[in-house]
Order: C-alpha cells, then structure tokens, then sequence
C-alpha cells in the first residue's frame, strides 16, 4: 500500500490529474469485479485450509487447493467473457486496449488474492513481504516508464497487470515447495472440498461484495458526476486511508486461520489483536488528520482539494477495526448469517448514500457515504457481540482513542511543522497509552514480536532498558 502511495506521487508529477482519474477509475473497477467473481473463496477456504495445515494433513490441503483454483478460474472465464459481450454497456468510455487491460487485472487479482490466502493460511509467512516487494518494484517502474513513453492510463494500469502477473509467478512458485507431498488418499474427494468451499464463502460473499462496492464505488460515482479530476483526487485520498488500514488487515487475516484452529480463548485473542490494531493505526491515522494537506500536497497541488474527504475518511479507522475484529471472531465460529448482518450494516448505507450525496457534494459526499457506512456497521457489530457475550472493554477503548485524538488536536492547534508534529504525535501516544496502563508492557513487546526480528528484537531491548 505504501508502495501504491509512491507510485502515484511520483505518476501525478509527470502526467495530468485527467489521466491519473482514468487510471484509478479502472484500477477502482478492476478491485470491485474482482471481489464480485472471486465468490469470497479465499476467506471461505482459509477456514478449512487453518486446519488442514495446523493439522499437517496434506492430502486435504492439496484437495482444497485445487478446489478453490478450480472454482475461482471458472469465475473468471465466464465473467471475462460477459464483459467482452457487454462491453458498450460496461466500459463504453474505455478504448478496447483499456477494457483487455481491465479483463486480465481482473483474472490475475483474483488469482493472487487466493495463493497469498493459502499461503497466510499455511502462516509461512515469511517470504510474503519479498514477494509483495518485487511484485511493487516492478509495478512502480513499469508504470513510470511506460507513462514516459506517452501511453497514459492504458500505461499505467498495464504496470499494475505485469506486476500482479509477477507475485502470481513468485506466489505460485512459493506455494509449491512449501506444500507437503500427499502420502495417501484425501478424507475428501474434489467436489466434496468445492462444495464445502462454496458453503463457507458464500455467507461472506455478499458481505464483501458489498464492501468492495461500498470502498470503491465512491471513487467511480465521482467520476461519472464530477469527472476524473476530482475522481483521481479522491482516489487518492482512499489510497492513503488503505495504506494505514493494511495495518490492521494484515494482522486480522493471519489471526484468522489461528482462530479457525482454536477451541478457546478466542474472545480474549481477538480483542488483543484489537488492541494491537488500534494501538499503531489511531496515532498514525490523526497524525494524517492533522498534517492531511502536506500528505496530500506532496502528490501535487491538485489533490489538496481531497483534505477534507481523507480526514472523513480516517474517522473510520476506530468503527472498522472493531467491526473487522467481531467480523473474524465470528466467522471462525461459522456464525455466516452474524457475518451477513454485518456486512449489510456497513456497506448497504455506503452504496445508498454514494447515489444520493456524490452528485450535490462531490468526493466530501463520498467520504461522508464511506465514514457513515463505517459508523452504522460498528453498530451492528457491537449488537453481534453482546449475542455472542464478547466482553468489550470500553474504558480502554476510550482511552485508546482519546489519547492520540487529543494529542494530534493539540499539535494541530499549536500549528507544529509535521517535522516536530509527526514525531510527537506517533511516540508521545504509546507513552501515555503505557502511562495510563491501557497498554501493558507483555502487549508492547506483542505488538514489536509482529516486526522482523532484526527490527523488533532491538527495539525490545530498548524497551527493558527503559
């Protein structure tokens, strides 16, 4: 996501904002198709595939492997056949070039969605950060080159294509030598692992559909009523929330094959991981509030106009890592229909409100669409806890937000330079989190354990010292 961020600051200084609204606005279609045909296969096998691999059982991974890249190819080649079909109703704006561009984003999205699921689920995890490099790095230079050659947004959405086609390869590669061998014969045959795939994913499908729709469709609504300019602004401005929120999908979607493998103490798992997530996302999500403009104005001066919708945004921070958190909890259950309720929550006033807002307000509707969408959803989550009798310690959530609210809103007010502001933000909101005990000095080394050990391991040595 980080990367993602680079990339376009570096695109918006050598092409036109038209360009880099075109751009996302494909990029912003290829992720919803992508999350529509997919059918939640890499969530709904990860519940079994958790197992599987905590079990080493080999012969039902390998099944359930195969299973879920049968289901998912069938997908994309029914679904890349329709929008070729229908492509004067889909993309009339788009070129032919734009829309086989779109069509093989598609495919290769799904793809690497679902092996870099297997391989969380396997929790070998640590060749993912390389892979995701390599695959940015060639991304980034392609895209930049091929802009420099003058091809535009056709340019840079065949960089993102070779750069997925990249981490499919490496993933791929990955995956194969770290799967055991089948010694003997599965416990279940292909269809039965299809079928229990589809029971599994299809409750969270909708749900993520909905997502998908409810985070991207804004910046597609922009586009069709305010044109790409204010379209690729506020892109960004969704880039920059999803760079700091990978943060917290990053730890939910490796504790969720744990969890799946748990017969208890997941209540207590789940909310420390809660913990962890809102301990590094909220100081750096008010930092980005404060300092919203110098983030922005650093892509160019165009896309300061997106202030005021990244910091509607960032307020989602805090409703979206307790629904994403109580969302895990219960899908590891299998408690489909509690997912269901709380994907509806979330993303069906988003995707009313994008259509009723945008057009008067432009992207500041689409943030207020997304941030309400967001506040509705943690609603219902919090209702899908008290079902379950998950106890949500509300005195340290208060805290946990309160500290780097307050601390951000002061350095705001005090007009620091984000040289002096940001530093001061970012440490001073651990210290009084420690100070006020809502974080423990065991959940401080946690959260450092979760950094590569030639990070981690001296910042822990600093921290017993002190």
């Amino acid at each position: 996501m980080v990367a993602g961020y680079v990339l376009w600051l570096v695109l918006s200084s050598l092409t036109t904002p038209t360009v880099i609204g075109i751009a996302s606005t494909v990029i912003s279609l290829s992720t919803i198709f992508s999350q529509i045909i997919d059918l939640a296969v890499p969530t709904g096998s990860t519940r079994f595939l958790g197992k599987s691999f905590s079990e080493e059982n080999a012969e039902d991974t390998q099944v359930l492997v195969k299973g879920s890249l049968l289901i998912v190819c069938s997908s994309i080649i029914v679904t890349s056949i329709l929008i070729l079909v229908f492509k004067q109703w889909l993309t009339p704006s788009f070129g032919l070039d734009i829309t086989i561009i779109l069509i093989l984003l598609i495919g290769i999205s799904v793809i690497v969605n679902l092996l870099r699921s297997i391989l969380i689920a396997s929790l070998k995890t640590k060749s993912l950060p390389k892979i995701m490099v390599i695959s940015s790095i060639i991304r980034i230079v392609l895209a930049i080159v091929l802009v420099l050659l003058g091809t535009g947004a056709a340019g840079i959405t065949a960089g993102y294509l070779i750069g997925f086609a990249a981490a499919t390869i490496l993933l791929s590669f990955t995956l194969v030598t770290s799967i055991m061998p089948a010694k003997r014969h599965s416990t279940i045959s292909l269809l039965q692992g299809c079928k229990n795939i589809l029971v599994a994913s299809v409750p969270s499908w909708i749900p993520r559909v909905l997502a998908v729709v409810g985070a991207h469709l804004g910046t597609v609504v922009v586009f069709g009523t305010q044109g790409p300019n204010q379209a690729g602004a506020y892109f960004i401005a969704m880039a920059i929330f999803y760079a700091i929120d990978a943060i917290k999908n990053s730890l939910f979607s490796v504790a969720f094959p744990i969890l799946s493998a748990m017969d208890d103490q997941r209540k207590r798992f789940v909310w420390r991981i809660i913990k962890m997530s809102l301990v590094v996302t909220l100081p750096i999500s008010f930092t980005a509030v404060v300092y919203s403009s110098e983030i922005l104005g650093l892509i160019g001066p165009n896309y300061v106009q997106a202030s005021m919708p990244l910091k509607i945004i960032l307020l989602s921070a805090l409703p979206l890592t307790l629904l994403t958190g109580i969302s895990t909890l219960v899908y590891s259950y299998g408690n489909y229909w509690q997912v269901f309720a709380m994907g509806i929550g979330l993303n069906v006033p988003r995707v009313l409100l994008y259509f009723a807002v945008v057009p008067s307000s432009g992207s500041t509707g689409a943030a207020l669409a997304f941030t309400t969408g967001s506040v509705i959803g943690f609603i219902v989550s919090i209702i899908v806890a008290r079902r379950i009798k998950m106890t949500i310690l509300w005195k340290e959530l208060a805290l946990l937000f309160g500290i780097p609210t307050s601390i951000a809103f002061t350095v705001g007010y005090f007009h620091l330079i984000f040289i002096i502001g940001i530093p001061i933000i970012l440490s001073l909101s651990v210290l009084l989190m420690i100070a006020s005990r809502v974080l423990s000095r065991s959940e401080v080394r946690e959260s450092l354990d979760i950094l590569p050990d030639s990070i981690g391991k001296p910042l822990i040595k600093i921290l017993n010292k002190l």
